[in-house]
């Protein structure tokens, strides 16, 4: 069983972002899943998403319980794998989509608890009213 929380101020979540929903939605599912994946022998499985909004830009933080990032060097290098199934093109698509935005993609093991976090950083849509 995970647990999941949503934090972020109200501003945040009525706010919007230009994205292309089926792309940011795969974005989504892949971090999602690889959260999971990374708690599979996590006693506590707590994923946490986040939103800020910084100057014009939303920042939305993917937090997990998991056994972190062994090695940061190859995340984004497409076919590269560490798992025995992985395809090795799920963060390198998450990060592309992403750039095609407008936005960019960071990850990093936590600093607080034992775990990684992906922050997306997407334009911010300006409100009319």
């Amino acid at each position: 069983e995970i647990r999941l929380s949503l934090v972020g101020s109200e501003m945040c979540i009525r706010d919007r972002i230009n994205a292309d929903k089926q792309q940011f939605e795969q974005v989504l599912i892949n971090l999602f899943k690889n959260a999971d994946e990374a708690m599979a022998t996590s006693l506590e499985k707590n994923i946490s998403v986040s939103c800020v909004i910084i100057n014009n830009t939303v920042e939305i933080t993917i937090a997990d319980t998991g056994t972190g990032i062994a090695n940061q060097d190859n995340l984004f290098v497409p076919f590269y794998s560490t798992k025995p199934q992985g395809s090795g093109i799920g963060l390198a698509l998450c990060k592309q989509i992403l750039f095609n935005h407008g936005g960019s993609m960071i990850l990093k093991n936590r600093a607080d608890i034992q775990g990684a976090e992906a922050v997306l950083t997407l334009p911010r849509v300006k409100h009319s009213g």
